[in-house]
């Protein structure tokens, strides 16, 4: 398929009017709370995970898991919410929901659809611990202050072009992503190729889809820009620098084998440079890049503890 140009692009995608997938009640409830101004409150989160069991279930079984350090003696939701805290658990139930999509798309996608929920989870537990860490160390940047919500929606979403193309295009999408493609090329290849694929790539993808689903324009916005090179002076400092934590979460991830459809070495994702870019602009208050990768390597062994859990 040719590469359609870029003018004319947004009306392309109008025109092969690209569905979106059945999205599970809790994932759209868990998003609205996650975005209020003061963030998802004790009695909301109650509410909506009280209305799903199976929420509840999984709930209990994450609260009372080694990760957590309990010892399967929580069987309250109210006390489960009050440990792992009002973010935590909307995150969770986002993950749980986005995971739920699998049951709406063909069943040759079930590999890909499973390497990019497990990505997406890991990059958004990633990108979640670079600014609560920071926090927690009084060296948060002052844009990242209170976005911990928008860090993990907008690392958990920051591939949902992908889910669009495969419950579109399940047969040319599993034969795109369900390849066993090493991380050799650059970003730009990789988007490329999509587009020659597709006639557009994930991200295009979807920014369309947010925008007509009305996500809020910085979540947009971090999923248009999270694989951009350059500096972006363009962009407000709040979300310019959550464009950098979810581009950081995304290649730690891809480093750390939870890869959707490009597996990269550690070697490789250690040489990118989001890293030096990170402190250099003062995102994250570390002293060195390899100070911070070497708390992401340390962070591993959790990483896939949550990751198995939550998907």
């Amino acid at each position: 398929m040719n590469v359609i140009r870029k003018e004319n692009k947004a009306a392309a995608l109008g025109a092969l009017e690209l569905k979106c997938p059945p999205m599970p009640q809790t994932l759209l409830e868990a998003m609205e709370l996650m975005h209020q101004p003061e963030g998802p409150q004790m009695k909301q989160v109650l509410q909506m995970v009280q209305n799903d069991p199976g929420v509840v279930a999984r709930l209990l079984r994450v609260v009372n898991s080694a990760y957590y350090g309990q010892r399967g003696d929580i069987k309250s939701v109210r006390r489960a919410v009050v440990i792992l805290g009002t973010v935590s658990v909307t995150g969770i139930v986002m993950s749980m929901g986005m995971n739920e999509v699998r049951d709406s798309l063909d069943a040759n996608t079930a590999l890909p659809f499973l390497n990019l929920v497990r990505h997406s989870v890991a990059t958004a537990f990633l990108a979640r611990h670079l600014i609560a860490h920071e926090t927690e160390t009084g060296r948060a940047h002052p844009d990242l202050q209170d976005r911990l919500g928008d860090a993990y929606t907008a690392a958990l979403l920051h591939d949902f072009g992908k889910l669009i193309l495969l419950y579109n295009h399940p047969d040319v999408a599993v034969s795109l992503y369900g390849s066993d493609r090493r991380g050799d090329a650059s970003e730009e290849e990789s988007l490329e190729l999509e587009r020659a694929w597709f006639g557009y790539d994930h991200v295009e993808t979807g920014v369309y889809l947010t925008r007509r689903l009305r996500f809020p324009e910085a979540l947009t916005t971090v999923i248009a820009l999270h694989h951009r090179d350059i500096h972006l002076d363009d962009v407000d400092p709040s979300t310019k620098q959550l464009i950098y934590v979810v581009k950081a979460a995304n290649k730690a991830a891809n480093g750390l084998g939870f890869a959707s459809s490009r597996p990269i070495s550690w070697k490789t994702c250690a040489q990118d440079p989001i890293w030096p870019r990170l402190i250099e602009e003062r995102v994250i208050g570390y002293s060195d890049p390899d100070t911070l990768l070497q708390d992401l390597l340390e962070l591993n062994s959790d990483l896939r503890d949550y990751v198995d859990l939550v998907v």
